[in-house]
């Protein structure tokens, strides 16, 4: 007969706290520049754990494994400099002392001296969320297509459609002329001549003048 292995308490109470958590919102904002996206606060994730876990009798303890101070990015590391966390995530179920780790890493740029316990919230989160696979109900960053500005057409593309404009035909340059001679010498004002020409703007470029003329000087 098979002896039946004996599960440790702790992963009965940790599927506990799963079944009990429901959607985080990602309510933290982070802009910079053009860059505008949502994240997942440590905060929120510790208010909505917390209860849980104290209802199941679960206590975490962190443990550092390791802890790296990087100078900035690149061979000159002129970069801003960031500081780099791994700990261990320790689920203890406190009746029968079962107990569970999970590994984690957290990062955080600038060098004063809360950058360590940034990047120690950072990696408790992470671990949580690794733990748990709480959904926060909303797309993730990554999903989101990127809005980019239509770029102003190049040089080469405003000389190419400038080349593709037909030629003014001998008509089309003597109506225009004639418009022309008749606003300089005060005969007709332009406005009039604008307004006129919108009439009949729909036609090609050459019967549009000559209209524009006849219905002025008629």
């Amino acid at each position: 007969m098979t002896e039946k292995t004996e599960v440790p308490e702790v992963y009965a109470a940790l599927a506990r706290v799963m079944k009990g958590l429901s959607n985080i919102p990602r309510t933290g904002q982070m802009s910079f520049k053009n860059t505008h996206y949502s994240y997942l606060k440590a905060d929120d994730v510790q208010e909505r754990l917390y209860p849980l876990l104290v209802e199941n009798n679960l206590i975490t303890i962190p443990t550092f494994d390791t802890y790296n101070y990087i100078r900035g990015a690149g061979p000159d590391r002129t970069g801003v400099p960031f500081v780099e966390v791994h700990l261990g995530l320790t689920y203890v179920y406190v009746p029968d002392g079962s107990q569970v780790t999970v590994s984690s890493v957290g990062e955080c740029q600038g060098s004063d001296d809360k950058s360590v316990n940034k990047a120690l919230t950072q990696a408790i989160k992470n671990a949580h969320r690794a733990t748990f696979q709480f959904p926060s109900g909303e797309p993730e960053p990554d999903d989101y297509a990127p809005k980019e500005e239509p770029a102003a057409p190049s040089k080469v593309t405003r000389q190419v459609a400038q080349a593709r404009k037909p030629a003014q035909t001998a008509e089309e340059k003597e109506a225009q002329s004639q418009l022309q001679k008749l606003i300089t010498d005060g005969t007709l004002s332009k406005d009039d001549v604008n307004a006129a020409y919108t009439i009949h703007k729909n036609k090609d470029a050459a019967t549009a003048f000559r209209a524009t003329l006849a219905e002025l000087t008629k």
